[in-house]
């Protein structure tokens, strides 16, 4: 795995299979795991935001979804890489967690209705899915403690937190110590897309910015920040890791060899018991 800096935030660049044998390894270790999928919103976010930065940085996996964040990467290291649809992506993820039959626990939409539609969309596209149960965002705060507890008893390999960035990500931060161990993934959408509530999802090409036009403010300041990183930052060589001689640990390497162009599986997605449309939504940005 190579991991790069882009304006002082992590970025790993790896294939999808890549990328699913690394959860599945997390998932079984000894400590809750946070994955963070960055486009270039939430990194540009981070930049204005220490807490967020930490909370991305300490992320045992960081993976790319938009063409902003791989293209501002090549620009200032020359590295090239491949981002990933965030929708397809978790659904090829639910997909290998329900063959080795893992649990798992979804919580997301703004109301009930939205997460038993989602709940009932993902049970039908997935037989022999063990989700554990669902949850929505709409609760009320002093609810949360109760609301961990039940989530605990069902010892989720991955959790998934569907809602606004960077909230899902900070929630991830602030509730997955009461867990002893599992991946947290925060994708946000995912259940509004799944629930029936994003009806214009596959036909967004900078959903970002369609969401909220202020957030094209991080867009302009992206530009700049990339060249003037490009013209004054000494940029620090790739780390890699990989196991020792003896299949044991992991030694960290740095070298001047670019690693490999990322590449991505077939667009294989399943097919759905709901009306996902065949859904591309990928940031652009």
């Amino acid at each position: 795995m190579a991991r790069y800096t882009l304006l002082g935030i992590n970025v790993d660049l790896l294939t999808e299979e890549e990328i699913f044998d690394r959860i599945m390894e997390l998932s079984e270790g000894d400590k809750p795991e946070h994955v963070i999928l960055l486009d270039t919103y939430l990194l540009m976010k981070a930049q204005f935001d220490k807490a967020l930065a930490q909370i991305i940085n300490s992320a045992a996996l960081v993976i790319p979804i938009s063409k902003g964040v791989v293209s501002g990467l090549k620009f200032v290291t020359g590295q090239t890489g491949e981002f990933h649809n965030f929708f397809n992506l978790t659904i090829r993820l639910l997909s290998r967690l329900t063959d080795f039959k893992r649990n798992i626990y979804m919580i997301g939409g703004k109301n009930e209705k939205v997460i038993r539609k989602a709940e009932t969309n993902v049970k039908g596209s997935f037989p022999g899915i063990r989700l554990m149960g669902t949850y929505h965002m709409g609760y009320k705060k002093p609810f949360e403690k109760n609301l961990i507890t039940a989530m605990q008893k069902t010892s989720p390999s991955l959790v998934i937190v569907s809602t606004g960035r960077p909230k899902q990500e900070q929630w991830i931060a602030r509730n997955k110590k009461g867990f002893p161990k599992g991946v947290f993934l925060g994708v946000e959408d995912f259940v509004q897309i799944i629930g029936g509530k994003d009806k214009n999802a596959s036909r967004k090409k900078i959903p970002v910015v369609d969401k909220n036009f202020f957030r094209f403010i991080y867009f302009i300041d992206y530009g700049f920040a990339l060249l003037f990183n490009k013209m004054f930052n000494k940029h620090p060589k790739p780390v890699h890791k990989k196991s020792d001689e003896n299949g044991v640990g992991s030694v960290i390497i740095e070298d001047d060899k670019p690693a490999e162009n990322v590449e991505t599986l077939p667009d294989e997605a399943p097919k759905f018991s709901f009306d996902a449309r065949e859904t591309s939504a990928i940031h652009n940005l």
